[in-house]
């Protein structure tokens, strides 16, 4: 078993088993874990059952779930792909062209799964996290640590262009939630990290 130190939110090793064969298992905190079985079991659905298997899909427990308790952490298992991820420098526009024909594909499936996912409401959930931190660099005093104080300088250059556009997400929230549209599968974070790109040049997204 290896450590792969990749994952801003959870713990990523290498095992193989007595066949030879590779997995990634993938643990996570338990308070980041909101959700996570069942948007794994829509990504399990997809490829088993509508044969999307560009997905990169769990694998099920004897009790048929894809997550598991480990301690402290919720614990996945997938099988281990080979393939890189693109940075944003590197990409180019066959990248760009069949990552938006993935992604398109994988939007064409609607919600009707047989259990129910949750819905996006588009709530700006950092929007106070972000308040709270103007109103602590804009205040008197110096800060904890030299990092701290690197921080307010940054965000006190920035304050302006943060208002702006914490202002242009609560509109562009409003104005979603009055429209009248249908409901599809999401990834939800697809960005350059959670897109696997195999030696045969096919796409598979991850981190859902």
């Amino acid at each position: 078993m290896a450590f792969l130190p990749k994952g801003e939110a959870s713990y990523a090793y290498v095992a193989m088993d007595r066949s030879g064969a590779r997995w990634l298992i993938k643990l996570k905190d338990l308070a980041r874990t909101v959700n996570l079985e069942v948007r794994l079991r829509a990504v399990r659905y997809l490829y088993a059952v509508r044969g999307f298997t560009q997905v990169v899909a769990p694998r099920e427990n004897r009790q048929g779930e894809c997550t598991g308790r480990y301690e402290r952490y919720t614990l996945t298992v997938y099988p281990f792909v080979e393939g890189e991820t693109i940075e944003p420098g590197r990409q180019t526009e066959a990248y760009a062209s069949g990552l938006a024909s993935l992604l398109g594909t994988f939007h064409q499936h609607d919600a009707g799964l047989p259990f129910q996912v949750p819905k996006q409401t588009f709530d700006q959930s950092h929007e106070e996290t972000i308040a709270r931190a103007l109103r602590t660099v804009e205040a008197a005093g110096p800060l904890a640590n030299p990092m701290q104080e690197r921080l307010r300088e940054l965000l006190l250059a920035h304050r302006s262009n943060i208002r702006t556009t914490v202002e242009t997400m609560r509109q562009l929230t409003t104005a979603v939630r009055r429209l009248d549209i249908d409901w599809v599968l999401t990834h939800g974070d697809p960005n350059w990290e959670n897109i696997l790109v195999s030696p045969g040049r096919h796409f598979q997204p991850v981190g859902f």
